[in-house]
C-alpha cells in the first residue's frame, strides 16, 4: 500500500471519528440524551429493517406459483445479474469507466445500481440468492464509492451537482442496499459505508416531500446502527409535515398541495406524501417508534381531500404535476404513486378509514389492473391481488364530484364518464415551472388550460412530447414567438383574481389573465370564466385587450386526433388540412366529445402530425384591439347525435359576457353562477364588491355559495331577490337575513381562504 493511500485511510477512519464524535454532541445538546428509550426492543429495530427489506424485495410469503409473482422474482434476479456483468472492475468509476465522478446524478446512478445487485442478492427465490460472486461484487462497488466519492471526506464543502443526488437519492439507496446485505457482512462494514449518509442527512431536514424522504433515510440508517435516540428525534421532525400550512410548501385546509413555494404538485412530491411516507409509517407501525394516530389521520385526509378529488380512474392530471408533464410518464403512472401509498396505508389506518381507502384502492384497481401489477414491486403486487380478491371490501364507485383549490389555483370536476381541470395563475401560483432543463415551453400551462378528458390517457406522454406548446386549451395568448426558458426567477403574474368555489357536482372558475411575465413584456389581458354543469363546460372571456404587434387568439382545443376517429362540423366530417369554420354550430372531435358555439362565431382549425395527429381548434381575436369576447361549451364524451340535439336545444343560457359580470344558468339543474369582476347588481343579484356566486333554486330549495377568488376581501356581502324563504343552514363564518323579497348573505371572509361559503334556505 502505498504511502499517499495509507494517509488517505488515516484521514478518512480520523473523519469518521470526527463524525462521530459531532453527532454525539448535537444529540447531547438537542436533547437526545434525555429521551427514554427504557422500552426498546431488539425486535423494534429489527421489525423496521424488515418492512424497509420487504418493501424492497418482498414479503417472504409471497406465492411464487403465481406466475406474476414469479416473474417478478425472476426479472429481480436477472436485472441484478445484468448490473454484475456490466460492472468491470478495472479501477474505474463502476458502470461508468470514468477515473473520476464529476456530475452528481452519476453518484446516484451508480447506487442504483449496487441495489439492483444487492435486491437480485436478497430476492428469496431467485436465483441470485445468497449468491457470494455477486456479495464480493456489491462490496467492491461500495467499496470504490466509499473511497473515491461518498465517503468520511465528502462533505457541503466538497459537493458538487445537485444537493438532492447527496441528501436523498444516493443514501436512499445506499440504506436499502446496507440493510438487504446486513446479514450478510461484518458490523464494520454497515457502519463504514453509513459514515456518509450520517453526515449528509443525521436527521430529516428541508419541507414537506424532501423531509419525507430524509426521514425514509434517516430511520433506516438509525434502525442498521440501533440509534433509537436518532429514530425518535426523526419521528420528530417527521412531525412537522403533518400540520396545514398557510403559505409555502406542503398541504393546506382546503386540499391543496404545494411545493417549491407555488407550484401545485401533487403528482409528483405530492405522491411521496402518501408513498414515500406509508413506507416510513409502516416500519414504524407495531414498534415503540410508532407515529401518533393523529398523523396517520391526517395523511388519510390527504388522500381524501387532496389526490382523490383529482383521480380520473386512477389519474392524476399534468396541472398538478409541475415540470414532470414532460417526463416519460402519463397520468396513471403518477397515480399509480398516490394509490400505492393509500394501499400501504390501509396496513396502518385506524379500521373504518383503512376500509374506506380500501374501497377506494379496489375501485383503481379496477380500472388499471393490469398497468398496477406492471408496475408494481412484489410487495405491493401481494397487496393488491390479495384486496382484489377480499369479497368483504366492496370498490368504490366512481366519484362524481367538483372541488376548488384556492390555495394552489386549481378547479377539478369528476365524473362517471369524464374529468375536467382548470389550471391557473396568481401572485400565489406560478403560471409554471421549468427548472432543471425540463419544461421550458410550459408557457402558457397556468393560463387558463382546460384539461377535458374522457380517458385518463388524453394527456399521455405522446401529447407532451408532440403538442404545439403555443397553443394549449383553454388559454388566452398572443402569437409572438418564445424562447424554451429555464426560469429561475418565477413566472407570477400581478393579479390575485383566480379561483373558483363548488356547490355539489357543479363549479365556477374565474381567472383575470395577465400574459405579461418577467420574461415575456405583452399587454394582453382578458376576464376568463369557466361554469361546470352537468354534461358541459361552458367558457366565456371578456374584456380582452391587447395592443402587441402580435395576434391574440384563444385555444378552444389541441388534441390528439386517434386513428379513425371523426372531426366533424355541424355532423359532417371536416375536409383538408387547415381552414376556417365559419358560422359552425357544433363541432366533434372522436374521444372529447362536441363543442356547442353558441354564437355566429368563426374557429380556425388545423391539422398537425408532428408524431400523432392533432387538431387545432382556435379563434383569432386578431391584433391591437380591446373588448373581444369569446363563447363556447364543451359536451365531454358525447355522441355526434346528442351534440346535435343539445345544439337544437342547449341546456345552458349565457346571461352575461361582460367586463363587470359573466353569468350562465344551467336551466334542467336550476344552477347559476356568477362572476362578478367589481361591485353591482346583476339578474337579481347585487354584490359589493368581486367576488363568484353559484345560486342553485329548486322548488322548495335555494342555496348560495359565494367565494372571493382573489383571497383579499375581509367581507363579501351578497343579496338575492327572492321571497318567501327561510334560513335552514349556513356554515360558520356566513350570518344571513331572509325576509320580505330577498335574502342577504353576508361572508367573514378575513381568514383569506378563497374557500366556498354556503347557505340554505327553504320554503
Amino acid at each position: 500500500m502505498s504511502q499517499i493511500t495509507n494517509i488517505k485511510y488515516i484521514l478518512n477512519a480520523v473523519a469518521a471519528w470526527f463524525l462521530s464524535l459531532a453527532m454525539a454532541v448535537l444529540s447531547f445538546f438537542s436533547g437526545g440524551w434525555l429521551i427514554d428509550l427504557s422500552g426498546v426492543t431488539p425486535d423494534d429495530y429489527a421489525h423496521i429493517k424488515s418492512v424497509y427489506a420487504q418493501l424492497l424485495t418482498g414479503p417472504d410469503e409471497a406465492d411464487a406459483g403465481d406466475p406474476a409473482a414469479a416473474s417478478k422474482i425472476a426479472g429481480m434476479a436477472a436485472w441484478g445479474r445484468d448490473r454484475q456483468a456490466a460492472l468491470v472492475k478495472d479501477g474505474k468509476a463502476p458502470w461508468l469507466g470514468v477515473e473520476k465522478i464529476t456530475v452528481s446524478s452519476d453518484i446516484t446512478r451508480v447506487y442504483a445500481n449496487i441495489l439492483a445487485m444487492a435486491k437480485a442478492y436478497a430476492c428469496r427465490g431467485g436465483d441470485a440468492y445468497g449468491d457470494e460472486t455477486l456479495l464480493r461484487d456489491i462490496l467492491y462497488a461500495l467499496e470504490w464509492m466509499y473511497r473515491n466519492v461518498y465517503g468520511p471526506l465528502a462533505c457541503d464543502a466538497n459537493k458538487f451537482g445537485n444537493w438532492w443526488d447527496w441528501e436523498i437519492g444516493s443514501p436512499t439507496y445506499l440504506v436499502g442496499t446496507l440493510t438487504l446485505i446486513e446479514a450478510s457482512v461484518p458490523r464494520d462494514v454497515i457502519d463504514r459505508y453509513l459514515v456518509p449518509v450520517n453526515r449528509f442527512v443525521p436527521l430529516p431536514e428541508r419541507t414537506s416531500a424532501n423531509l419525507v424522504d430524509a426521514a425514509y433515510i434517516a430511520i433506516g440508517a438509525a434502525a442498521l446502527q440501533q440509534d433509537g435516540r436518532r429514530i425518535v428525534r426523526s419521528v420528530r421532525k417527521l412531525g412537522e409535515v403533518f400540520p396545514f400550512v398557510e403559505t409555502g410548501d406542503g398541504f393546506y385546509a382546503d386540499g391543496s398541495y404545494v411545493m417549491h413555494v407555488d407550484i401545485p404538485y401533487q403528482g409528483g412530491y405530492g405522491t411521496i406524501m402518501l408513498e414515500g411516507l406509508s413506507r416510513v409509517i409502516l416500519a414504524l407501525d407495531s414498534t415503540f417508534f410508532a407515529v401518533p394516530a393523529e398523523w396517520t389521520a391526517a395523511q388519510a385526509r390527504w388522500a381524501f381531500d387532496s389526490f382523490m378529488p383529482l383521480m380520473f380512474r386512477g389519474g392524476l392530471p399534468g396541472m398538478v404535476r409541475g415540470r414532470n408533464i414532460v417526463r416519460a410518464v402519463d397520468d396513471i403512472g403518477i397515480g399509480y404513486n398516490a394509490v400505492a401509498g393509500m394501499l400501504r396505508m390501509t396496513k396502518y389506518a385506524e379500521p373504518a378509514t383503512a376500509r374506506k381507502l380500501a374501497s377506494a384502492v379496489k375501485y383503481y384497481y379496477a380500472c388499471n389492473a393490469e398497468r398496477y401489477d406492471a408496475a408494481s414491486g412484489l410487495y405491493d403486487y401481494c397487496l393488491f391481488k390479495a384486496l382484489a380478491a377480499d369479497a368483504s371490501v366492496p370498490a368504490m364507485e366512481a366519484p362524481r364530484v367538483a372541488k376548488a383549490f384556492p390555495k394552489m389555483d386549481r378547479v377539478s370536476k369528476l365524473a362517471e364518464t369524464y374529468s375536467v381541470g382548470i389550471s391557473m395563475a396568481s401572485r400565489r401560483i406560478a403560471k409554471y415551472e421549468a427548472i432543471n432543463g425540463e419544461n421550458g415551453k410550459g408557457w402558457y400551462t397556468g393560463d387558463g388550460m382546460l384539461y377535458v378528458q374522457t380517458s385518463p390517457l388524453d394527456f399521455g406522454i405522446d401529447y407532451w412530447r408532440s403538442v404545439n406548446f403555443y397553443r394549449m386549451p383553454g388559454t388566452t395568448v398572443t402569437t409572438r414567438e418564445r424562447k424554451d426558458m429555464n426560469i429561475t426567477l418565477k413566472c407570477l403574474p400581478d393579479t390575485p383574481f383566480a379561483g373558483g368555489a363548488a356547490q355539489g357536482d357543479c363549479a365556477v372558475a374565474a381567472m383575470q389573465l395577465l400574459g405579461v411575465t418577467s420574461e415575456f413584456p405583452s399587454t394582453l389581458k382578458a376576464k376568463k370564466a369557466w361554469f361546470l354543469f352537468d354534461g358541459e363546460i361552458v367558457a366565456l372571456g371578456a374584456d380582452i385587450v391587447c395592443h402587441d404587434a402580435y395576434g391574440a387568439e384563444t385555444i378552444i382545443e389541441n388534441r390528439i386526433l386517434k386513428p379513425g376517429a371523426a372531426f366533424m362540423a355541424d355532423g359532417v366530417p371536416v375536409a383538408g388540412e387547415s381552414g376556417v369554420l365559419d358560422g359552425a354550430k357544433t363541432l366533434y372531435i372522436g374521444g372529447l366529445g362536441g363543442i356547442y358555439l353558441p354564437g355566429d362565431t368563426a374557429v380556425n382549425f388545423r391539422r398537425v402530425k408532428p408524431g400523432p395527429e392533432f387538431v387545432e381548434l382556435w379563434l383569432d381575436h386578431g391584433k391591437d384591439f380591446d373588448g373581444a369576447s369569446y363563447a363556447y361549451a364543451v359536451l365531454p364524451a358525447a355522441s355526434p347525435e346528442s351534440v346535435a340535439a343539445y345544439a337544437a336545444d342547449p341546456d345552458i343560457e349565457i346571461l352575461a359576457n361582460f367586463a363587470a359580470v359573466q353569468a350562465v344558468r344551467d336551466k334542467r339543474l336550476g344552477v347559476t353562477g356568477y362572476v362578478f369582476h367589481r361591485a353591482g347588481a346583476f339578474d337579481g343579484v347585487a354584490v359589493d364588491g368581486a367576488c363568484i356566486v353559484i345560486k342553485k333554486t329548486t322548488e322548495n330549495t335555494l342555496a348560495l355559495t359565494v367565494c372571493d377568488p382573489a383571497q383579499e376581501r375581509g367581507s363579501i356581502r351578497v343579496d338575492v331577490e327572492a321571497a318567501g324563504w327561510t334560513l335552514a343552514e349556513k356554515d360558520a363564518n356566513v350570518t344571513c337575513s331572509a325576509g320580505g323579497s330577498s335574502v342577504s348573505v353576508n361572508v367573514d371572509a378575513s381568514a383569506r381562504t378563497g374557500l366556498g361559503a354556503q347557505a340554505v334556505f327553504v320554503k
